[in-house]
């Protein structure tokens, strides 16, 4: 990502700039080699200037630390807490609100996802297109309005 004003990258012909000292740390362990942690696998060579990316490249790529699905022979790992939640819920079906419809399955942690489903995948609720008998649904008049506008040419 190269930013406009801020400081910038001190690598001859790089471009990059950026106001925050941190991204310009990362940023030059990862492009450039040029400080930061390397990644203590043996070979692997992923170099970062930041704690919370290193975290992240060990529980994504090898598999080191992070929370851990619960359900036996998953395998799925998180730093992030809410993205556990998310998981458990569109993958094993636990927690979050489940799907009306019978035999559907789906599952979200948020009402605007589910009254989204629910319109755009059974007709139920939601906003409903009229213009020449288009049929479109969705959740919300914001996106009805895009639709309409997009689609029809009118507002």
């Amino acid at each position: 990502m190269h930013a406009i004003g801020g400081e910038g990258c001190s690598v001859d012909g790089c471009g990059y700039r950026t106001g925050d000292k941190r991204l310009m740390e990362s940023h030059l362990a990862s492009m450039h080699g040029i400080g930061g942690k390397v990644c203590e696998i043996v070979g692997c060579g992923y170099r970062t200037g930041d704690k919370r990316l290193m975290e992240s490249h060990l529980v994504v790529k090898h598999g080191i630390g992070g929370k851990v699905c619960e359900i036996v022979g998953c395998g799925y790992r998180t730093l992030v807490k809410h993205h556990m939640k998310l998981h458990l819920a569109s993958m094993h079906g636990i927690g979050g609100e489940g799907c009306s419809v019978d035999g559907c399955g789906y599952r979200t942690l948020e009402k605007l996802n589910m009254k989204s489903h629910l319109a755009s995948k059974h007709g139920i609720g939601g906003e409903v297109c009229e213009i020449d008998g288009c049929g479109y649904m969705c959740a919300s008049e914001s996106h009805m309005k895009r639709h309409r506008k997009s689609k029809h040419g009118s507002s």
